[in-house]
């Protein structure tokens, strides 16, 4: 009897910590969500959703993960014997909408055409298209980016964000000859939004893809 107890808790604590593939598909309301960022809680291991937004990870039964897209409710989800997952965010804000705000937070509005700035009370329009051209390689492979700016600026604040929308990295850089580094090597693949910011003036937002 105690032979099959112990055998019982082996076998329960090996299932607990072997690792199982899981294969998912994120969705709004309305069609898959690409891009979406499906990150195995308390770690730095996740992966991001397709084109058709499927997505698969490896997780244990004991993990728990999170799905986030900026704009949409994120979902916490454990991962018990589940093998396959079919998740709806509920949000309507697309990452057309999303204008990042300098110091850390995000705010929304509608938009036409153009790119603005939230200031209080009121929001400043200008062609963000005419300051930034590109973000290079992008996916990136390595994480390691590179921005061409049309502007010679000399001093440039860069804002990397999550798809949580929170603040994750700041740099402060001086372009050579309209292009500097971003280096995101150091955090797992997924899609990060770029706050471009000159004079604590927003000139600019880009999508960064690590694969």
């Amino acid at each position: 009897m105690k032979l099959i107890i112990t055998l019982c808790c082996v076998f329960s604590f090996c299932t607990l910590i072997s690792q199982t593939k899981i294969k998912g598909s994120v969705f709004d309301k309305e069609a898959p969500l690409v891009g979406t960022n499906i990150i195995i809680k308390h770690s730095d291991k996740g992966t991001i959703s397709d084109f058709d937004g499927n997505f698969e990870i490896n997780a244990k039964a004991s993990d728990t993960l999170i799905i986030s897209y900026l704009g949409y409710d994120s979902k916490e989800i454990a991962v018990g014997n589940k093998k396959e997952m079919n998740v709806v965010l509920k949000g309507s804000i697309a990452l057309d909408q999303v204008k990042i705000v300098a110091y850390g937070s995000y705010k929304c509005e509608t938009i036409c055409c153009e790119i603005g700035v939230i200031q209080t009370g009121y929001c400043k329009v200008f062609k963000s298209d005419l300051l930034t051209e590109k973000l290079y390689p992008n996916p990136s492979k390595t994480g390691r980016f590179q921005l061409h700016l049309i502007e010679d600026y000399k001093n440039v604040q860069l804002q990397v964000f999550n798809m949580s929308g929170q603040l994750i990295m700041t740099i402060k850089a001086k372009p050579m000859h309209k292009s500097l580094n971003l280096d995101l090597s150091h955090f797992s693949s997924g899609m990060y939004i770029v706050g471009i910011y000159v004079n604590g003036q927003q000139i600019g937002v880009k999508k960064a893809i690590i694969d």
